[in-house]
């Protein structure tokens, strides 16, 4: 009975520290220094609070997924992450952010574009890429309404920024 006991305790106790962990993780990644792309030019933006938002300009909003894995080939856990932006127009375009662990700092240094109002269901990572399961467009769908289903495979190729 003892060693029940103690085994549902310790269980309890990894479940709490695990979700407080992932707590800490959200806030920084809701909180991250943040590169916004537009043609030649760029901007890094403050996220607070898991968005920044300059009306009638930009909207950015980080989408409570991520993945760790080695992605830069140092031995250090980067994470990649979900991010939208929007111009404030119809338009929702997703991107996978790549944040590189820097002696335990993450920096914002590569970002792919995975599209227009996709739905994404799961991020994982396998040898340093990550996959993407995602609805995505097929000819003739609506721009709101994505109903391909595809899992899509993103590397890490060095700073863009």
């Amino acid at each position: 009975m003892k060693k029940i006991y103690i085994t549902i305790c310790l269980i309890l106790i990894s479940t709490f520290i695990v979700s407080a962990q992932t707590e800490v993780l959200h806030e920084m990644l809701g909180n991250i220094m943040y590169v916004i792309h537009c043609g030649a030019h760029e901007e890094r933006v403050q996220l607070k609070d898991g968005k920044y938002e300059e009306k009638g300009y930009i909207y950015i909003y980080y989408r409570d997924k991520y993945v760790y894995g080695d992605f830069n080939s140092d031995g250090q856990q980067d994470i990649a992450a979900l991010y939208s932006e929007s111009g404030g127009g119809s338009g929702t375009f997703y991107r996978l952010v790549f944040l590189i662990n820097e002696n335990g700092q993450f920096f914002h240094e590569d970002t792919r574009y995975l599209g227009d109002r996709v739905v994404i269901y799961s991020l994982k990572e396998d040898q340093g890429k990550v996959i993407i399961d995602m609805l995505t467009h097929a000819e003739g769908d609506s721009s709101a309404g994505p109903t391909k289903r595809a899992q899509y495979v993103y590397k890490y190729y060095g700073p863009e920024i």
